[in-house]
Formats: C-alpha cells, structure tokens, sequence
C-alpha cells in the first residue's frame, strides 16, 4: 500500500468496507477506534522481554531476502 496511488486506495477501501467510516464526517475518524487513556511510554523491562523472544538477526536476513527494488518513472 506504501505506493498506491490514492484512487487505488479508495477502491481498496470500498472492496474490503472501510470506505464510509474513513469519509464520516468527524474531526478525526481514527478517535473513533482509539483508547481512551493510550499508553504513550514504553516499558522498558517489557520491552526488552519481547526483544529476547524475537530472533532479530533471522528477520533482518529474511526482509533483505525478500526485498524488491523498483523503479518507478
């Protein structure tokens, strides 16, 4: 979705039913889905127990692996 163009998303949006709540008329439509009172600071002991579970060397391989190149003109 990163390079859809926006008629592109619009149409995604439409085909998957998410068209009419983006377009409502509210100052924000995304208050609609929010918390409340969101945690806006991060654990840090939290943290670094997700990061001891995740094997970070493996994801930065298989991103590299996995990434495409393209030229748009």
């Amino acid at each position: 979705m990163l390079t859809y163009e926006k008629n592109e998303i619009v149409e995604l949006a439409k085909q998957i039913g998410t068209f009419e709540i983006s377009t409502s008329p509210y100052k924000d439509c995304c208050s609609l889905f929010i918390a409340k009172h969101p945690a806006t600071k991060a654990k840090l002991g939290i943290v670094k127990s997700f990061e001891r579970k995740l094997n970070l060397k493996e994801a930065v391989r298989e991103s590299i692996e996995k990434t495409e190149i393209v030229n748009v003109e």
